[in-house]
């Protein structure tokens, strides 16, 4: 048996290039002489298409792209057999408890019978996720009884074939398993269709439930079992997905035999029984290396979109996140398409504008320095000449909102472009940015990335991707001493340092904003402990990202081993995470990288928390 797994990029949307892809495709491996080319789930037209489910013409358009690969086949006398994921209606009778017609996430499988007719048969996705952004029980009915499917060989022989769509085999927290369901009805291969977003340590978690599920069912029939994802970029409005593939042949006991270490990249793995194949090895690729793949895929998405022809525009202020944001770029879509711009006031130092003249010059993008001081002062005149007297945090406002909107975002505009959001995670948590300064632009590529992690981006910039000190190396902590030489500023004011406690908080906001939510009571109690029980804690949050040694170093730099300056701050961070709501409201798209990202993964309310509880373990 020759199988051909299409880890294809695709375009949300976009039906007609995603169908003429797999329409050639198919050819290509009908005239290998494989046995079926297999495709991922909904690849006529994405996954994360949002409401456009409930449109009858979408609906039409994927029916009609369906049929067409069924055409397709029989206009070229295609002998192979085609699996490809889209969607299926029920009958015109049933509806959904909304009273809309009910609409199945289904794998398809079609082949050509020795008449020249084409045996079309499904399966429909039987779990249906209904978290963090995911939304199918919005959209979709499930599966019933699973079945198997016959497929004819080349050489005449016939194979059962078990067909899933991606949630079917993370059946843990479900009551059923489709996978075992197939087994019991006795699959001799199953193929698992996917659209299966990245996230760190999303492979792992892969092959873990993959063998533990073969490990665990009665798999006396079963050879193989096939996994094919999609990767790209889909978007939810919110949020921006990548998918990395890491398609994948393993054995009936979850072995993998047949792997791609090509991650975030199309490929198709074309896998022969009669070869031998040794237990496959994954390459370890570093987080932060994932990292960065993941924020070039995600600003990539955009020419998806809108073309690959817009500028991007980009406010370089000479500090870490709009560097590392400046470089993403240029990897992600070239120098030739960057508009940079120095926007100084009166409080930007020298060493930031020298930052951001070096980093440009490193990159060969052109730098445009346009002082916006003249601008404030005139605003701040006519608030004045009007009886109003802002106060210095207004002013401080007004500097901000005067790059953002009446500079970068009126240059978006001339330049026909688009603005980055250069906000990173910590940032956006804590409110610390300007709605209509800061809080602006059309993609934050790094939302969902600690202000630890940025640092870490830009040394494996710096080192793996350019191998020279592009980034000023004034603007990274140096992890042992927790000490940087130009620390982090707004520049809004004289002698301003951002107010968070770099590290220590990184971990807190990863504790707290978890899939698996922290529990600041439970923190609280750790606490009372030991400062070493609060740093396990904190630790475990981060991926081990940071060590328990550099958090209790970071607690002894900051003071919170006093308990009145640990409350103190404790608070400082309920209050503000509180308060900044309204700005995360409006923040622009966020690539996602983690398991929980503020958009609609992370979903709030606006609303007053009563924290008298908290309150109380403190006494």
């Amino acid at each position: 048996m020759k199988v051909a797994l299409v880890q294809m990029k695709v375009l949300p949307g976009q039906t007609r290039k995603n169908l003429e892809k797999i329409k050639s495709t198919i050819l290509i491996y009908d005239k290998k002489g494989f046995d079926v080319v297999v495709f991922p789930e909904l690849c006529l037209g994405g996954y994360l298409v949002g409401d456009l489910w409930y449109d009858p013409d979408w609906i039409h358009q994927q029916l009609k792209a369906r049929d067409e690969i069924i055409n397709h086949l029989v206009e070229n006398n295609v002998s192979l057999g085609v699996i490809f994921g889209g969607v299926r209606t029920g009958d015109s009778q049933e509806r959904n408890q909304d009273g809309r017609p009910r609409i199945y996430n289904s794998a398809y499988f079609a082949q050509c019978n020795p008449s020249g007719q084409v045996e079309v048969e499904y399966s429909d996705k039987a779990l249906l996720p209904n978290y963090r952004f995911f939304d199918d029980k919005r959209y979709f009915s499930p599966g019933g009884e699973v079945k198997v499917h016959t497929l004819v060989l080349r050489d005449g022989g016939l194979l059962k074939m078990g067909l899933e769509v991606c949630e079917d085999m993370w059946h843990e927290d479900y009551p059923r398993n489709p996978t075992e369901e197939l087994c019991n009805a006795g699959a001799q291969v199953i193929f698992n269709i996917s659209a299966s977003p990245y996230s760190y340590n999303k492979r792992k978690a892969r092959d873990r439930v993959i063998e533990k599920t073969l490990t665990g069912i009665d798999t006396k029939d079963l050879r193989n079992f096939f996994y094919v994802n999609c990767v790209g970029s889909q978007n939810n409005g919110k949020n921006i997905l990548t998918f990395d593939g890491d398609s994948g042949v393993y054995d009936h006991r979850g072995v993998q035999h047949l792997g791609t270490n090509n991650l975030f990249h199309e490929e198709v793995l074309e896998y022969d029984s009669k070869l031998g194949y040794s237990p496959f090895i994954c390459d370890n690729h570093p987080k932060v290396e994932l990292q960065f793949q993941a924020c070039v895929e995600g600003l990539r998405s955009l020419d998806t979109l809108m073309g690959a022809h817009f500028p991007y525009i980009i406010g370089v202020s000479g500090g870490i996140d709009s560097a590392v944001v400046l470089c993403l770029l240029e990897q992600a879509v070239g120098k030739q398409r960057i508009q940079a711009f120095n926007l100084p006031s009166r409080y930007n130092s020298s060493q930031t504008k020298d930052n951001a003249a070096s980093l440009c010059s490193e990159l060969g993008v052109p730098l445009q320095v346009l002082p916006i001081q003249d601008l404030v002062d005139l605003q701040i005149q006519t608030l004045r000449e009007a009886g109003f007297t802002p106060s210095e945090l207004n002013m401080e406002n007004i500097q901000a909102k005067t790059r953002g909107t009446t500079v970068l975002s009126n240059l978006a505009g001339l330049l026909g472009g688009v603005m980055t959001n250069n906000g990173n995670k910590v940032e956006i948590a804590l409110g610390y940015a300007t709605l209509y300064g800061d809080v602006n632009g059309a993609i934050a590529p790094l939302g969902d990335l600690l202000k630890t992690e940025v640092w870490e981006l830009a040394e494996y910039l710096n080192e793996e991707v350019y191998r020279r000190k592009v980034i000023p190396e004034n603007l990274v902590m140096d992890r042992v001493n927790w000490e940087i030489i130009l620390p982090p500023s707004a520049e809004l004011k004289n002698n301003q340092i951002d107010p968070m406690k770099w590290g220590y908080h990184d971990a807190l906001l990863a504790y707290l904003l978890n899939f698996h939510r922290g529990s600041l009571r439970e923190l609280v109690k750790a606490y009372k402990r030991s400062g070493k029980a609060l740093a396990e804690i904190l630790a475990k949050a981060t991926d081990f990202h940071l060590e328990v040694s550099d958090l209790l170093g970071l607690m002894e730099k900051y003071g919170l081993m006093d308990p009145e300056v640990f409350k103190k701050d404790l608070f400082w961070v309920i209050k503000t995470m509180n308060q900044a709501v309204f700005k995360r409201i409006q923040c622009p798209p966020i690539i996602v990288q983690s398991k929980a990202a503020y958009g609609y993964d992370i979903r709030e309310s606006q609303l007053v928390r009563d924290w008298s509880d908290l309150e109380e373990l403190f006494r």
